[in-house]
C-alpha cells in the first residue's frame, strides 16, 4: 500500500491498479481513497481506463456503485480444474473465484488466463462465456525456468483462443 503514489496518476491510458498485488488485501479506506482519486483524476483525464484485479472478486462487491464508468474489474482463471491447485498457489480455486466473478453485477469485465494451465475445453470456455468479459488477456507462465506449471500443448492453447475470439476479444501474451 503506497498512499504517497495518490496525488500523482501515472501518464499511461491503461493504468493497473496495484498491479504487484493483490487489492483484496488493502484496507477498505485505502480502496475508498483510490476510488476518490480517479473520480477527481476524471474531471481532467476521463479517458483514462482502470483495471482492478483480484483474485478474490467478492472483495469488489461493496465497491460496484462507487466505481466510475472507466474502470474494470479483473480476476485471474489460470485453469478451470481444481484438483492440485492447493499445491501451486495459497489462492482461492478457481472454481470459487469463477463463482465469485460471475455473480458480480458489473458489466465492465476481464479475465486473465496467464499463466495458463492445462484445462478442460469445453467447460473453461463455458465459464468464461458466462462471465461475459469485455477481453481475455491470455499467455504461458514468463517464468517456466522458475516455476513448473501443468501447461497445456500449444494446439489446445490455440483452440481454446479460437472459442474465445469468437465472443470476446482476446489479447495473447507470453507465448513460447
Amino acid at each position: 500500500m503506497h498512499p504517497e503514489r495518490l496525488s500523482r496518476i501515472p501518464s499511461s491510458k491503461i493504468i493497473f491498479v496495484c498491479g504487484d498485488g493483490d487489492i483484496a488485501f488493502a484496507p477498505l479506506w485505502f480502496m475508498d481513497e483510490i476510488i476518490e482519486r480517479i473520480k477527481e483524476h476524471n474531471k481532467r483525464c476521463p479517458h483514462k481506463i482502470y483495471y482492478f484485479q483480484s483474485k478474490y472478486p467478492k472483495y469488489f462487491e461493496r465497491f460496484l456503485d462507487q466505481f466510475p464508468e472507466n474502470v474494470f474489474l479483473l480476476t485471474t482463471l489460470e485453469t478451470n480444474r481444481d484438483e492440485g491447485y492447493k499445491e501451486i498457489s495459497r489462492a482461492p480455486p478457481p472454481s470459487e473465484r469463477f463463482k465469485q466473478f460471475l455473480e458480480l453485477d458489473y458489466p465492465r469485465k476481464i479475465v486473465t488466463i496467464e499463466p495458463i494451465m492445462d484445462f478442460d475445453l469445453d467447460i473453461f470456455v463455458d465459464w468464461i462465456k458466462q462471465i461475459k468479459p469485455q477481453a481475455v488477456y491470455i499467455g504461458y507462465n514468463s517464468r517456466p525456468k522458475q516455476v513448473q506449471l501443468p501447461e497445456p500443448s500449444q494446439e489446445k492453447f490455440w483452440k481454446l483462443v479460437w472459442e474465445l475470439d469468437k465472443f470476446t476479444d482476446v489479447i495473447i501474451k507470453n507465448l513460447r
